[in-house]
């Protein structure tokens, strides 16, 4: 075995950047200053206050943050993560670590995500990097379409009387006994059934921007809660156009939306996918309105394409609404953070330094 040279990293990496490392793509072309920034600003300062002189440093949280967009890009568990950052070399340059830096194992991280959840630091972080893509142009919410998708939950050993108990909003006596049990069982999901698919965990409602795919609003709610009753929470005045299926329809609720839009100094064109019902069937003039709407309403499926089957996040691992709400929204900003770094890359090589606004 021959001796290790002080530059055999360097060439390594060097030989991993000619084979195209994706990893060196969202460090180059997303703003991890602002993101930093935001964690920041807004996460506890319980996790680094020192109890005293000496003591090992607290932990860069942008690096905890990385490591979380890392464990959604890649599926990975705690104990996976902590491992594949201390084996990879791409994974520990892009935390901005050398070999001989101190990586946070699966217990940090667990408790970080843990405390940003509770504190609600990852929705802010979301409306941030949001308002980030706005003002760069890659959102430019000429059109938005609303859309929601099941993601079930982890197996529970459960009968049928005790499902029926946790629906009615009780806890089953076996459960209550034990404590143990009691925080591995998830008394929020709810059973749901849709289009011939059954679901029992919760429901992913988001909306898309038309234009770049990049999701602007986010809501997670038990899946047995209607996709139209989340429609009007995630339509805004900056709504100029919305596109929906035809789970959607419903006169009343689109005149009340296009009510609250007018209201905050806003017009909106709704314009969701027409439905026949028995005996009156769908007119040839609908049927070709309803292929019109589809070229651009299918564009979400490419969110729940990338986070449900490319990153294999169809089930959700954690116990209770408050972690399927946080769980989700990191998901989604890992999504946008992916996909704003394509969309950058795109604009610099059809442009070059300019960076025009995105059309």
């Amino acid at each position: 075995m021959r001796i290790r040279g002080f530059f055999d990293q360097d060439e390594r990496l060097k030989t991993l950047d000619k084979l195209g490392d994706p990893l060196q793509k969202l460090e180059q072309w997303v703003n991890w200053k602002v993101l930093g920034w935001g964690i920041k600003r807004w996460e506890s300062k319980k996790q680094s206050k020192s109890k005293g002189v000496g003591g090992r440093p607290a932990y860069d949280s942008l690096v905890i943050f990385k490591m979380l967009i890392l464990q959604k890009l890649y599926n990975l568990s705690d104990d996976q993560l902590e491992y594949q950052c201390k084996d990879r070399l791409t994974f520990t340059r892009f935390l901005g670590l050398d070999l001989g830096d101190t990586i946070p194992d699966s217990k940090t991280i667990w408790n970080y995500r843990e405390m940003w959840i509770k504190q609600g630091v990852f929705n802010k972080i979301f409306w941030l990097f949001n308002k980030y893509l706005h003002k760069e142009k890659i959102i430019t919410r000429s059109g938005s379409i609303v859309d929601a998708s099941f993601i079930d939950r982890s197996k529970q050993k459960l009968n049928d009387k005790e499902y029926e108990q946790i629906k009615n909003g009780e806890v089953p006596e076996r459960i209550k006994e034990k404590k143990e049990r009691l925080r591995q069982t998830d008394l929020d999901a709810r059973m749901a059934k849709k289009g011939g698919k059954k679901c029992n965990g919760y429901k992913l409602h988001i909306k898309v921007d038309a234009t770049s795919k990049c999701v602007v609003k986010v809501a997670t709610t038990p899946a047995n809660v209607s996709d139209v009753a989340m429609m009007e929470p995630l339509v805004d005045k900056k709504d100029r156009v919305l596109y929906g299926d035809k789970g959607y329809v419903g006169k009343k609720r689109r005149k009340k939306i296009e009510k609250k839009v007018k209201e905050k100094g806003g017009k909106i064109d709704i314009q969701i996918h027409e439905r026949g019902s028995r005996g009156h069937p769908l007119s040839e003039e609908a049927k070709q309105r309803n292929r019109q709407r589809s070229k651009v309403r299918v564009r979400v499926e490419h969110v729940f394409g990338t986070i449900k089957h490319d990153w294999n996040y169809n089930v959700i691992r954690s116990v209770g609404l408050e972690r399927a709400r946080g769980n989700m929204v990191l998901a989604v900003l890992a999504y946008n953070i992916k996909r704003s770094s394509l969309l950058f890359e795109r604009r610099w090589k059809k442009y070059g330094s300019t960076v025009p606004a995105c059309g």
